[in-house]
């Protein structure tokens, strides 16, 4: 597995889909927010390569989202 840390100048930020934000906890995210992406990792899931994005949720916690449930945010 290989993680990336994104400095405050590479950071970028996503939007979620309403069904993304229905795998977490309520409150963690919203489909009207950008969030900012604080790390890459990248992994094999079902013989696939997958990458995820380090996120901070709304309420305070980090956490690990699948890209594929994500959108570039326009700033």
């Amino acid at each position: 597995m290989q993680l990336t840390y994104l400095s405050v100048d590479e950071r970028f930020f996503v939007r979620f889909t309403e069904e993304t934000v229905a795998l977490y906890p309520a409150g963690a995210f919203s489909v009207v927010s950008n969030y900012p992406v604080y790390a890459l990792r990248l992994r094999e899931a079902a013989g696939q390569d997958a990458t995820d994005f380090l996120i901070p949720g709304s309420d305070g916690a980090f956490y690990w989202v699948d890209m594929a449930h994500t959108r570039l945010a326009r700033r």
